[in-house]
């Protein structure tokens, strides 16, 4: 059984704290963020699994960023 977690783009902005729908829309083009799901021409879907662990990356490079200034 696939135990794999699923989150439309409303659902990934209330993970992202607030994120507003243009923004994540945004980073899908300049900040690598997980691309979605396309489940038809209209709706798509984001793997809860690859935002969290964009998130810890993100978070990984700024504290990388804070250790070099």
């Amino acid at each position: 059984m696939n135990d794999t977690e699923y989150l439309p783009l409303s659902g990934v902005c209330k993970l992202l704290g607030g994120a507003g729908k243009s923004t994540v829309r945004t980073w899908i083009k300049t900040r690598n963020f997980p691309k979605p799901i396309r489940i038809s021409q209209k709706s798509a879907l984001y793997r809860r699994s690859d935002v969290v662990a964009w998130m810890e990356a993100q978070a990984a490079n700024a504290q990388a960023e804070g250790a070099r200034a």
